[in-house]
């Protein structure tokens, strides 16, 4: 993308797909914040601001009515579609850590 949607709203979308295979949908939702070439989500939860990594920057998209078929509930206005080759361990995870290793749809093409 040519930009970056400050304040706007975004869902992260991330799938767990250990071997291949989607396994998880975990969604975090929250605010796009940029600061320079950073971009980072606030999430509503109230949780730490989540650095978005350069290599994925590219991938945050307007939400479309196909996504919205495809994932009930989401209402942000924009999002980042991440996919990560492994399992997230579960209670509170490192999402920073996570996004440093997946990867988004442009990977793939």
């Amino acid at each position: 993308m040519a930009f970056t949607p400050h304040g706007k709203t975004c869902t992260i979308v991330l799938f767990e797909q250990p071997g291949g295979e989607i396994r998880t949908l975990f969604l975090v939702e929250g605010v796009l914040d940029t600061s320079g070439d950073v971009v980072f989500l606030l999430p509503q939860e109230g949780s730490y601001a989540v650095r978005i990594p350069a290599h994925l920057v590219e991938d945050i998209e307007p939400v479309t009515d196909e996504h919205r078929e495809c994932i009930e509930g989401l209402a942000s206005e924009y999002c980042l579609r991440a996919f990560y080759d492994g399992r997230v361990k579960r209670g509170r995870i490192d999402l920073d850590a996570i996004l440093a290793k997946a990867y988004g749809p442009s990977a793939s093409e």
